[in-house]
């Protein structure tokens, strides 16, 4: 049971890191738009924004499918 749970939480933390993906690039307009207008600030409160919320998240993601998987694969 532990390895088919492992399997499915390994197969989730694809989809949770494909989402996580999106809603960073879709934060790159806005990035963008800030330093075209010259809002340097608000541009790095979004960069560090987007990496709290969105890079660290796939970042521990696939941190996360590698220890399900080496438990699924111990089955």
């Amino acid at each position: 049971p532990a390895q088919a749970s492992a399997e499915v939480y390994a197969q989730r933390t694809v989809i949770i890191e494909r989402a996580h993906l999106a809603w960073g690039l879709g934060a790159l307009p806005l990035i963008g738009y800030g330093v075209a207008a010259g809002t340097i600030g608000f541009a790095a409160i979004m960069v560090l924004v987007n990496a709290i919320t969105n890079i660290w998240p796939i970042l521990l993601q696939r941190y996360n499918r590698v220890r399900a998987e080496r438990v699924a694969a111990r089955g």
